[in-house]
């Protein structure tokens, strides 16, 4: 096990290759040099246990909480210290995308599925009783953050109805999300220990929903209408069959 963290990815497996340290999950290349630069930095910076243990605590308790940003800043934090944990990897990315604007969903989206990919890698490491429910994890914050994105995308999409192009940027944006659970439904369906958690994930659309309430409702309104209609007609008929 190596004795420092890639800076893209915080990934800590790497392999030499003629004096470089290549990151096995994004490809950086490193020179000896600059790898132990690193390493003097991570040891310089490493945690006494009670600390790390701390700071783990601080993490899930504003991740439960739903503190965006210092979720992002405990996890960023955990992942630096190493060896990097499916939780610590995982959540570093998912809080740094989860709070963007409306025109970086889909980027997000992006970020987050290609995170679930390494994050799977890691829960494989794990004991097989702590499996399932790491990935049952894993797919409802997934969850979570497609349905986020795209109803946020849906929102924007509604208050610029006039606007050019507005369809084109939902289809992309939904599409993303879209990707986001398939892709992170397949690679836990591929894992035995995965399939129940990849069974959670649904692809919610807020458009065709509400088009579908659109609809409903008129349907509705149609119903009332032709028995107003009948109502008139069936009255009519009877009062003119008294004067008869």
């Amino acid at each position: 096990m190596q004795e420092f963290s890639c800076e893209i990815c915080g990934n800590s497996k790497f392999f030499v290759d003629s004096g470089r340290y290549i990151c096995c999950t994004c490809g950086k290349e490193y020179a000896a040099e600059a790898a132990d630069r690193l390493k003097d930095e991570n040891r310089a910076d490493r945690l006494a246990p009670e600390e790390l243990a701390h700071l783990t605590e601080l993490a899930r308790q504003a991740r439960d909480e739903g503190n965006i940003a210092d979720s992002a800043k405990y996890y960023e934090q955990l992942v630096k210290q190493g060896p990097t944990s499916w939780e610590s990897f995982f959540f570093s990315v998912y809080f740094k995308q989860i709070g963007c604007r409306v025109s970086q969903t889909e980027h997000a989206a992006n970020t987050i599925k290609y995170a679930v990919d390494t994050t799977v890698a890691l829960i494989d490491n794990l004991p097989d009783e702590e499996k399932a429910d790491a990935y049952k994890t894993v797919a409802e914050y997934v969850q979570t953050a497609a349905d986020t994105f795209k109803n946020a995308a849906y929102a924007h999409y509604r208050s610029h109805l006039k606007d050019g192009g507005i369809e084109y940027e939902y289809s992309t944006r939904a599409a993303a999300c879209s990707d986001l659970i398939i892709q992170c439904g397949l690679l836990l369906n591929n894992t035995e220990a995965g399939k129940e958690a990849a069974a959670m994930l649904t692809d919610h659309d807020p458009k065709e929903s509400a088009s579908a309430s659109h609809l409903s409702a008129k349907g509705w309104w149609y119903a009332v209408i032709m028995l107003v209609v009948i109502a008139i007609i069936v009255l009519t008929t009877s009062f003119f069959s008294s004067l008869g």
